[in-house]
């Protein structure tokens, strides 16, 4: 039997019967085979090539799928409970992609996605982020912002609308009332943390486990605000099954897009060091560094056909843009991508990833059948 999809276009998942790839898997592990895929999009204004993908789809079929289980795991295959409460939080890009409720609703777990546009899990100093985004700290109190921020509006430096945005995005007010029915709680943050993330892992690639930072509260720090913030969450809900989600690529050299990296360092560390769940959706989608050749009218070819408006990001000598570009046209976000092919990317691959680590977490309804 041929395995393909039409997810993600015209993309050819893999051409070996399953149990050829069962038999490949058992004489030997996948560890991130990766297929190449193009994806060509036909619009009304032609064919787009949207660039090529390389996706590890062999181990996603694979490794997701057949070689994580063991053989008394393949004749007895676990099951997922549904109806599972699941409360996704995170910044703009679980905020705007589709994966949260898509992975959500692929096991049939009610999902809320709590995640905030340029919202960061770290309280930082307002000259470290400015008077505009300084109050979207998840782990600041209400009471906190109130009486850092509170002055600003009165001197008409910020608005009234942005203070109340401050609110909204603390912990207080998008995680706590929702975190005592939730079975499952997604952190998919780091991003928008990479001042602290910088300091953390500007010299090295691990916190080690002895390092007295795994200790730590202060929420200046990402690992110590993480705390704080697990912490708060099992004053509520002791119970609750946290999973780490992850950032799409650490491969990336050009500007802001090297915080994958990082975010890809703490992600490992704080899953080893507290024995988590992780969402590890980097070493699947594999979005190549530097520049893709020919696509100096790839831009120009989208803004026609959608209607969009994108300007290239450091585009070398010949005009080319970046591989990431292609994948985040705004520069940043998956969704900008007017053809979809990168949020069903996302969708394939987040979706794959929480039903495998929430089968080996094992877990269960804990809400007694209440639903957000």
């Amino acid at each position: 039997m041929n395995m393909r999809s039409n997810i993600m276009g015209r993309i050819l998942y893999s051409d070996t019967p399953l149990d050829e790839l069962r038999r490949s898997c058992n004489d030997n592990p996948v560890s991130g085979s990766m297929l190449q895929t193009n994806v060509l999009r036909r619009t009304k204004g032609g064919m787009i090539n949207c660039g090529d993908y390389s996706i590890a789809l062999l181990a996603f079929v694979v490794l997701l799928l057949l070689c994580s289980c063991s053989k008394s795991e393949q004749d007895e295959p676990l099951a997922l409970s549904s109806d599972l409460n699941v409360l996704w939080i995170g910044t703009s890009i679980p905020e705007g992609c589709s994966y949260p409720d898509y992975s959500c609703r692929s096991i049939g777990a009610n999902c809320i996605n709590k995640s905030i546009g340029a919202s960061f899990l770290c309280v930082y100093d307002i000259g470290e982020k400015g008077i505009e985004y300084a109050g979207l700290s998840l782990t600041e109190t209400i009471r906190e912002k109130e009486k850092k921020y509170g002055k600003f509006v009165k001197e008409n430096l910020l608005s009234t609308g942005r203070m109340k945005r401050f609110i909204d995005s603390s912990y207080e007010t998008a995680v706590l009332p929702y975190a005592q029915w939730a079975d499952v709680i997604v952190i998919d943050h780091g991003y928008n943390d990479d001042i602290s993330l910088y300091k953390l892992y500007g010299a090295k690639n691990s916190i080690d486990d002895t390092d007295e930072q795994w200790q730590s509260m202060d929420r200046s720090n990402y690992i110590g605000a993480f705390n704080y913030l697990v912490a708060e969450i099992r004053k509520v809900n002791p119970e609750v099954q946290i999973v780490v989600g992850g950032y799409f690529q650490n491969t990336c050299t050009l500007g802001h897009a090297v915080r994958g990296k990082y975010v890809q360092h703490v992600t490992e560390d704080l899953c080893r060091h507290y024995k988590l769940p992780i969402l590890d959706v980097w070493n699947y989608v594999d979005i190549p560094d530097g520049y893709k050749p020919h696509s100096e009218n790839y831009l120009d070819s989208i803004n026609g056909i959608y209607k969009t408006d994108y300007t290239k990001w450091l585009p070398n000598e010949r005009g080319e843009i970046p591989y990431f570009q292609i994948f985040c046209p705004d520069k940043v976000h998956p969704f900008s991508d007017p053809t979809g092919t990168s949020d069903k990317i996302l969708n394939a691959v987040v979706s794959e990833l929480f039903k495998k680590r929430l089968l080996e977490a094992g877990v269960k309804p804990s809400h007694n059948g209440e639903d957000f």
